[in-house]
């Protein structure tokens, strides 16, 4: 067999047209378009036999000029050819994952569509309670007007911790606080600090998992795809190269398993009702021991940025002011969950792929 290009070929078959009126067509059989645009033709010498072609023995059994897998009867339906590297797995059904598999045939698990979990809280934390603060700062002023316009006579910081023994709860008063008076207390702040420690849980799940019940190709089972089309719906190749043979023309890609090394960011943050003021929990005091002497001497402050008359009890200074906010502490972890970009960066890897071709 040669190959001859078209456009070489028609300068010389032109003077024949003009001779004769005869041309043996059956003679020239056309193949597909050459690497640079024309169209190969290929013309053999021999006149093809009705016979089927023997893809393994090295020999043209059917006279096309063809020999094994360069022969149409082989290139797409002989296992040899189909499969070259031997990268076959199997050929049967795709059952649920809670199935058997029928008889001694073989089942792989196959999973698709992976989702990745961006919240990856589980095993982040925060720091011991003991580390947790609300902190504000309280402004003493004269009078009302002084106390709106910030002319203030002292401020102090206020400090508190969660729960156990109270954190710095009685903050001396600046000039001493007097029954005229008026104070404020600025928004109170949540210092909640993360364990550096922690590491947070990553999480990412398969959209679709399945069973892939399988029998090995041989001289025994199949060998042939026109065996397999009669005994499975499709066929399974390792990797993601295959070329799905007729009639299992619909490919799908599959993973066995994946491996996950994307960064959990932990961070710890403020709960519901962080370091809010409420009761007896901003008010002044007789005593810096406010948790066990002295006597309450005004009434409290329920609101930050509020203008409060001290109203001191018996006319007396005020030694102190109670400030007994309380932190709650949340941790929390996030992780980037976009599949495309972390299986670039090389942080997701999708393990294990397997190209199954199916009929339907």
């Amino acid at each position: 067999m040669r190959l001859v290009r078209l456009a070489s070929i028609v300068p010389l078959i032109a003077p024949l047209f003009a001779l004769s009126s005869c041309w043996d067509f059956a003679a020239l059989n056309a193949t597909a378009s050459s690497s640079d645009g024309g169209v190969d033709m290929y013309f053999c010498d021999k006149s093809p036999l009705p016979v089927v072609e023997d893809c393994t023995d090295g020999v043209d059994n059917n006279d096309d000029c063809r020999t094994d897998c360069d022969d149409p009867q082989c290139a797409t339906t002989h296992l040899g050819c189909v499969d070259p590297m031997r990268q076959i797995i199997g050929y049967g059904s795709k059952i649920g994952m809670a199935a058997m598999c029928p008889g001694t045939q073989t089942a792989t698990a196959i999973n698709r569509n992976l989702s990745l979990n961006g919240n990856c809280s589980m095993g982040c934390a925060c720091q011991a309670t003991g580390n947790w603060r609300c902190s504000s700062n309280l402004h003493v002023s004269n009078t009302q007007a002084d106390c709106m316009a910030d002319v203030r006579r002292g401020s102090v910081a206020l400090l508190s911790g969660a729960g156990g023994t109270p954190l710095n709860d009685c903050d001396a008063v600046p000039a001493t606080a007097a029954v005229t008076d008026y104070f404020k207390i600025d928004n109170i702040m949540s210092v909640c600090p993360v364990d550096a420690a922690s590491r947070g849980t990553l999480a990412a799940s398969w959209g679709s998992q399945q069973q892939f019940c399988s029998t090995t190709p041989s001289a025994t089972t199949c060998d042939t795809v026109e065996c397999m089309a009669k005994n499975g719906q499709c066929i399974a190749f390792n990797g993601t190269s295959a070329t799905c043979p007729t009639p299992f023309v619909f490919k799908e890609i599959w993973y066995r398993s994946y491996t996950d090394n994307r960064t959990c960011v932990c961070s710890c943050g403020t709960g519901a009702n962080s370091c809010s003021i409420a009761g007896t929990q901003a008010q002044f005091t007789d005593s810096v021991m406010c948790m066990t002497g002295g006597g309450v001497k005004t009434s409290p402050a329920t609101m930050t940025n509020t203008c409060v008359q001290a109203n001191l009890a018996m006319m007396t200074p005020a030694a102190a002011f109670s400030f007994q906010a309380r932190p709650v502490c949340v941790a929390a972890g996030i992780a980037a969950n976009d599949l495309a970009t972390e299986v670039t960066a090389g942080r997701v890897t999708l393990n294990g792929p397997i190209t199954l071709c199916c009929q339907q």
